[in-house]
């Protein structure tokens, strides 16, 4: 009986082996996709088309309200002193020009006073020199002649009394010779009027013009000296702006590396936003803009004016610069930027679900159907984006292509890919 159970038991046995091999040698082995194809039968999808139309769309940004560029500066001293006064506070509006702070005077500006009273007097001599002599002058020369011409007049006549009087022994030899001495002077000073008024009736001499105009060529240059030390103790603004920020006070000692002031152009700001790398293809100079401060006030309308082509490597993303049109936006505000794209005819459209990032590349995908159930990525370029829907461009891709429009992410994150 023991037997016969053993039997049993060995026959049941050999009929599970051979079962068992018979069932491994009838399931079909699995076979790897093709590269660049997904195998994930296991996951619910929703199948669309590529369509075909045409396209306008728009993307909404924010930043912050800065100066353009050349258009903010921090100005300091160009030269080491006690600062005597900021006549300007933060948020103060200058203009080009106008004083914005001084250190303690030094000798440049009484050497600038001077040098402006030195152009006053030589100017003043130019322009005698240039009109020569007038009428009221020679006639005052001319009458000084006649009065020379007087006094030489009584000279002789004295000259003469006292030479009758020495011939006879009443006027002593002193008396003679100083009589002599009186006319000889009386003759001199007729000859030196005489020949001013003959200077006078000819008019300004050329001599005396140039010795002139180069006393105050002289001058005009000894000012300009003075003033360029003097404007080493001043700050100025450069521009018509706002005053942002006061860094010093009256009192402090400062060197020519201290900023003192610092202020901005309000009149051009602009506004950078971040672009990601599909949007930068996307985004094109002059795009209309619309820019909208957070203080819910009226929006101001702009326009892309530069996009940066150099790629933040942490973020990947690129920076675009909106300049406003009319407008005043205040400087560091936040601002939403909503950017117009140019009109797309003829675009390749698919729902924005239907795309998804390669976790490898970063770059955009799409997966399309085939009849053996598997999925075979596309790489695709994002054109446009327009609300819940994209304009996307790739290598073979046309319109009526299928495309899997739900569960994209999940073949992206489930599916296997083979390799060859």
């Amino acid at each position: 009986m023991r037997l016969l159970c053993l039997l049993i038991l060995a026959a049941t046995f050999n009929l599970f082996a051979c079962s068992h091999r018979n069932a491994e040698l009838d399931t079909p082995k699995a076979t790897p996709a093709p590269s660049g194809l997904v195998s994930q039968p296991g996951v619910q999808v929703t199948i669309g088309t590529i369509q075909k139309r045409s396209v306008s769309g728009s993307m909404e940004l924010s930043g912050l309200v800065a100066a353009g560029p050349g258009d903010q500066a921090s100005l300091s001293f160009p030269t080491n002193g006690q600062i005597a006064e900021i006549s300007v506070k933060v948020g103060d509006s200058v203009h080009a020009g106008e004083l914005l702070a001084s250190l303690q005077h030094g000798v440049s500006y009484s050497e600038v006073r001077q040098a402006q009273a030195d152009i006053v007097g030589s100017q003043a001599a130019l322009a005698r020199a240039r009109v020569g002599a007038r009428r009221q002058e020679v006639a005052g020369a001319e009458a000084a002649v006649r009065a020379a011409a007087s006094q030489l007049s009584a000279a002789r006549a004295e000259l003469t009394r006292q030479q009758a009087l020495f011939k006879v022994g009443i006027s002593s030899a002193r008396e003679f010779q100083q009589a002599q001495a009186t006319f000889a002077s009386a003759q001199a000073d007729l000859d030196a009027k005489r020949q001013q008024v003959s200077l006078l009736q000819a008019g300004p001499r050329v001599q005396d013009v140039n010795v002139a105009l180069s006393a105050v060529e002289q001058a005009q240059a000894a000012l300009g000296s003075a003033q360029a030390r003097a404007a080493l103790e001043r700050i100025v603004a450069p521009f018509d702006g706002v005053i942002t920020a006061r860094l010093k006070n009256p009192g402090e000692i400062v060197d020519s590396a201290t900023p003192v002031v610092a202020m901005v152009n309000a009149r051009t700001p602009s506004i950078d936003v971040r672009l990601t790398e599909d949007q930068a293809l996307v985004v094109k100079p002059g795009d209309r803009a619309r820019i909208q401060l957070n203080d819910g006030g009226r929006g101001v309308p702009g326009v892309v004016a530069v996009i940066n082509a150099a790629v933040d490597p942490e973020t990947r993303t690129l920076t675009a610069r909106i300049s406003p049109h009319g407008g005043r936006l205040t400087i560091g505000a936040v601002a939403k930027v909503t950017i117009l794209s140019q009109p797309h005819s003829d675009a390749l459209v698919v729902p924005a679900s239907a795309i998804v990032k390669d976790p490898d590349t970063g770059g955009a995908l799409i997966f399309e159907p085939l009849k053996s159930g598997d999925y075979r990525r596309i790489p695709v370029t994002i054109e446009m984006e327009i609300k819940d829907s994209a304009a996307i461009k790739g290598v073979g891709i046309k319109a009526g292509d299928r495309v899997v429009t739900q569960g994209a992410y999940e073949l992206l994150s489930n599916g296997q890919t083979s390799s060859e």
